[in-house]
C-alpha cells in the first residue's frame, strides 16, 4: 500500500477523523483531551528470565536526573518528583535509553488540569510516560523496565498500576494490553485559555485554572461492579 494510500485510510478511519477534529479545535484555541483510563496487573513473577546484557535500570533521583536525557521540560521533572514520584531509568553503555515513572498513589497531571486517583488505595500505584529511545523499541529495554518497576510495586505491596492513554496512542494501548491492561473508565477534558471543562468518573466538572481542581477516581474494580 502506498504512503498516499495509508495515510487516506488513516483519515478515513475513527482514530484520524478524531485527530482531524483536535487538530481543526486547536486552530480556534480549543484543546481537546481523551483518554483512555486503563489498570495493568502487576504480575508475581518477572516476565524476562534473563536480563540483556549491557541494559541497566536504576531509580534515579531528582539530584542525579539530568534534563538533557529525554525530550522534557525542567519543570515538569521537578513537578513529579515533588509529588513523590520515582523514575526508573534504562541505560546501555552509559547512555540513558529509556525511562518509567510510578506515583505511589494520586497524581496530578501536568498535560491536563486534575489529579488522578488510583484505586483502591494502597493495592494500585499510578505509572506514567513510558518512554523508550527510537532506535532502542525493538529491543527487551520496555520489558526490563517493567520487571524492574514490578518488582518494586509487588515489594511495597502493590497489585495493580493505573494509567491514562491518549485515544491517538495506539502503540501505548496495545504495549499495555500485551501485558494485560483493561480499560477501566475515560476522562475527556476541552480547555480554553485558563477554562477547563472535564468529564469522567464523578460526572462533568468546570474549572478555572489554579482556582479548583477535578479529581478523577481510577478503580481497578469498576469494570467488576
Amino acid at each position: 500500500m502506498s504512503l498516499i494510500r495509508k495515510l487516506a485510510s488513516y483519515l478515513s478511519s475513527a482514530t484520524g477523523r478524531y485527530y482531524l477534529m483536535r487538530r481543526a479545535l486547536a486552530l480556534i484555541g480549543i484543546r481537546r483531551f481523551r483518554y483512555l483510563l486503563v489498570a495493568q496487573p502487576v504480575p508475581p513473577h518477572p516476565l524476562l528470565t534473563r536480563p540483556p546484557s549491557g541494559l541497566k535500570i536504576r531509580a534515579i533521583g531528582p539530584e542525579e536526573y539530568q534534563s538533557g536525557w529525554f525530550p522534557r521540560p525542567t519543570s515538569i521533572i521537578d513537578f513529579r518528583y515533588r509529588q513523590g514520584a520515582i523514575c526508573w531509568v534504562a541505560f546501555s553503555k552509559e547512555q540513558p535509553v529509556g525511562c518509567l515513572w510510578i506515583v505511589p498513589g494520586p497524581y496530578q497531571e501536568d498535560e491536563v488540569h486534575c489529579r488522578f486517583i488510583p484505586y483502591p488505595v494502597g493495592r494500585v500505584a499510578w505509572d506514567f510516560d513510558v518512554y523508550v529511545a527510537e532506535d532502542m523499541r525493538l529491543t527487551r529495554t520496555f520489558v526490563l523496565l517493567w520487571d524492574t518497576a514490578n518488582a518494586w510495586l509487588r515489594e511495597h505491596g502493590f497489585q495493580w498500576t493505573a494509567s491514562r492513554i491518549d485515544t491517538l496512542n495506539e502503540r501505548s494501548w496495545r504495549a499495555h494490553a500485551a501485558m494485560g491492561a483493561r480499560q477501566v473508565g475515560e476522562a475527556i477534558f476541552w480547555r480554553l485559555g485558563q477554562h477547563q471543562i472535564s468529564y469522567g468518573v464523578g460526572g462533568l466538572h468546570y474549572c478555572i485554572l489554579g482556582r479548583s481542581l477535578p479529581e478523577i477516581i481510577v478503580d481497578v474494580d469498576a469494570e467488576a461492579r
